[in-house]
Order: structure tokens, then sequence, then C-alpha cells
């Protein structure tokens, strides 16, 4: 397993290598298998960030 700076860096190094050996088909699934994770994993610190914003500006507010 190769390994980068971050989850997003390793999974694209991964993700070529994988094409080299993939048929067409077969990397096509992969590459929307992909593109969905690094979604989720987009949206997972989306919300995360909301709500340690949100959090704050509780405190501030004092509730």
């Amino acid at each position: 397993m190769i390994r980068a700076n971050n989850w997003r860096e390793d999974s694209e190094a991964e993700l070529a290598i994988r094409f080299s050996w993939m048929s067409s088909n077969e990397a096509i699934n992969f590459n929307h298998a992909y593109t969905l994770t690094a979604l989720k994993y987009e949206l997972k610190d989306k919300i995360t960030a909301w709500n340690v914003l949100e959090q704050n500006i509780r405190s501030v507010l004092g509730e």
C-alpha cells in the first residue's frame, strides 16, 4: 500500500496503479466507487466543521 501525506493523495496513487491492470469497465466502476468514497469523506468533514462552529456559537451565546 502506498502512503502519502493524506488519504486523498494515497487513494489517488493507488487508483493510478489499479487502473493500469483493469479493463475499462472495471476501471469505470472502481472510479465511481472511489468518487463516492471521496464525497462521503468530504461531506463528513463539512458536517464536523459545522457542528464545531455551532458548538462555538452556542458557547459564546451562553446556551
